[in-house]
């Protein structure tokens, strides 16, 4: 009776085991270089999480995004305060803000930039500002592939953006 039980314990604890290892959260990072945006020159960032081997090898196994933040140092360039916003698209052809507050989803919105002054947000802020996960966590269930724009609220801006996007995931067979 004991070996028994010994042994469909042993076979549980097993099982458990493997589902363990089976499972597990893996968190990619991706930078995001904007540089320097105006709202008379725009560019469309591609974002490929492709190129994320912790995302690649794990793309077809996700079972769920967890957590989603964005870090970034953000230089506001005029007199005067600004917010920057960060929008998600699958179209690079949006080329005004008016394009792309109306077409696009946006996804970040930073504190105010005090005038000529920068601000960085940190790993322990940075998902506070994250707003339309359900976009994000859409592109990373999909091809992994979408377009970034940077811009701000209040017009006219000009800012220079460094930013990382920092995506945990728990994937499994």
């Amino acid at each position: 009776m004991k070996t028994t039980t010994g042994i469909i314990l042993a076979a549980a604890l097993a099982l458990l085991m493997s589902a363990c290892i089976m499972t597990g959260q893996n968190t990619f990072i991706m930078g995001i270089e904007v540089g320097a945006t105006t709202n008379t020159t725009i560019t469309p960032i591609l974002v490929d999480l492709n190129e994320e081997p912790d995302y690649a090898d794990n793309k077809d196994n996700i079972k769920s995004v967890d957590e989603i933040s964005v870090v970034a140092i953000i230089t506001n360039n005029l007199p005067a305060p600004a917010t920057a916003r960060l929008y998600l698209s699958n179209d690079e052809s949006l080329t005004t803000v008016e394009d792309i507050e109306a077409e696009a989803t946006l996804v970040y919105e930073s504190p105010t930039i005090p005038a000529s002054d920068k601000i960085k947000i940190g790993w322990k802020d940075g998902f506070k500002y994250v707003q339309n996960q359900d976009a994000i966590e859409k592109e990373v269930f999909g091809d992994g592939i979408f377009i970034i724009y940077a811009i701000a609220a209040d017009t006219p801006f000009s800012l220079d953006v460094k930013a990382e996007i920092a995506v945990t995931i728990t994937a499994g067979e």
